[in-house]
């Protein structure tokens, strides 16, 4: 009994507090961005279909919307930005495993006024349509120009994400269902954890 019964019960218990802290420590995080009138719950629902979309999960859209508010978005903005890239990603196959690379990007040029070309060369690491949107935006994907005709690093992010916002939206398929299907089990054992850590204090 204790091994095929006790044993597996208590590594569950912990697997589900380990979630449920995590998830916690996120929301937290999230509502100290937003302020403490914000609406958390509301919020979270947002992310959580923001999750859904290929190149997402709901892990990675809370970090990246932590992020990016912290550095000056709004929670609708820092939502668009998300979708944009992370739709982005996915054309080019990749998933929420590279938006945290991108979202430190985005971050990082938000807050430049000039000397735009580091950050640029690492998004095009990622993203290889990034030339062909700064063409379309800017008519010209030499950053130099860019910054010389006078542009901030966040319009640059705002019209980036216009023109990623622009491509066809990528449909499902079975790395998105898994990665879906990831994020329920995750939220479900963090609700576990949640109860137990309600039960026992």
């Amino acid at each position: 009994l204790s091994v095929a019964l006790t044993a597996p019960i208590v590594l569950l218990g912990k697997a589900s507090i380990t979630a449920y802290a995590e998830l916690d420590s996120l929301k937290r995080g999230l509502q100290a961005v937003m302020g403490a009138g914000a609406d958390l719950n509301g919020e979270l629902t947002k992310l959580k279909e923001v999750a859904k979309l290929p190149g997402l999960g709901f892990k990675e859209a809370i970090e990246g919307s932590v992020r990016l508010q912290a550095a000056g978005f709004s929670a609708d903005a820092a939502r668009r930005t998300l979708m944009s890239f992370g739709n982005a990603l996915a054309t080019v196959g990749k998933g929420k495993a590279a938006l945290d690379s991108v979202t430190y990007q985005l971050v990082q040029l938000q807050n430049k006024t000039s000397g735009f070309g580091a950050d640029l060369r690492v998004l095009t690491e990622h993203l290889p349509q990034l030339r062909s949107a700064l063409e379309k935006a800017f008519g010209t994907s030499v950053t130099e120009d860019i910054a010389n005709m006078g542009y901030t690093g966040a319009q640059v992010v705002a019209m980036l994400t216009d023109e990623f916002a622009k491509l066809p939206k990528v449909t499902g398929g079975v790395s998105n269902a898994i990665e879906n299907l990831q994020d329920s089990l995750g939220r479900s054992s963090a609700s576990m954890g949640e109860a137990i850590d309600k039960a026992f204090n």
